[in-house]
């Protein structure tokens, strides 16, 4: 995905950004007469949750999830039913923000998955209506990050002349695989036999090594 897309995630106005640029980028944001909204951009800019999301407590329930697509159709009602293509569907807008409300903490999770929809491709946003006409569920499948508890200890060593900085990690043996699924790592044998997951970071600013093993 761009990666406007994913700054979009932890940090919906950009640093430096001026007020025009705010409101240019919020120009979707209007009233039912068509004009701009500029009380609830405005309520954006200061970091304001206009859309009461959090008040709603939502819940990955079927009931809570109908309860905000509801109350999505009431904030943006769309023109005669009929879904436009700048329109995201209501249920895809509803598992969106609740799986970005679940896994992040920036303060309009509704705002961002709407910031998200307009970086789609024309395809994609189509893909998704067609998708809602014929009556699909949506489930949260942005990337954001996948968190994995950890189990029994772990150590942090810091080596400053070095600038090194090294994390051991112990999780299951499920989380273990899934890791080496993902990519991010690379195998790496132990002496004692064992093999681990390992991610490395390289950089003048200093280096970050990650070491995860099976529990």
């Amino acid at each position: 995905m761009n990666k406007d897309i994913q700054d979009q995630l932890y940090d919906p106005k950009r640093k430096g950004e001026t007020w025009l640029d705010f409101v240019k980028s919020h120009k979707h944001i209007r009233k039912p007469n068509g004009q701009l909204d500029l009380k609830r951009i405005s309520d954006l800019w200061h970091g304001k949750d206009s859309t009461k999301l959090n008040d709603l407590r939502i819940s990955g329930s079927r009931k809570k999830l109908a309860r905000l697509a509801n109350h999505l159709r009431k904030e943006h009602p769309s023109t005669k039913g009929k879904m436009r293509l700048l329109d995201p569907p209501k249920r895809w807008l509803a598992a969106m923000a609740e799986g970005i409300r679940k896994r992040s903490d920036v303060k309009n999770p509704i705002q961002t998955a709407r910031n998200i929809w307009e970086r789609l491709k024309p395809a994609s946003k189509q893909d998704i209506i067609n998708r809602a006409k014929r009556g699909e569920k949506f489930k949260y499948n942005l990337p954001l990050p996948d968190d994995r508890e950890t189990h029994g200890t772990g150590t942090l060593r810091m080596v400053k002349p070095f600038k090194l900085v090294e994390v051991q990690a112990n999780v299951s043996g499920k989380d273990l695989e899934d890791a080496r699924r993902s990519g991010l790592f690379r195998s790496m044998k132990r002496n004692d036999g064992s093999t681990c997951q390992v991610a490395r970071c390289k950089s003048k600013e200093g280096n970050v090594n990650v070491f995860v093993d099976k529990v």
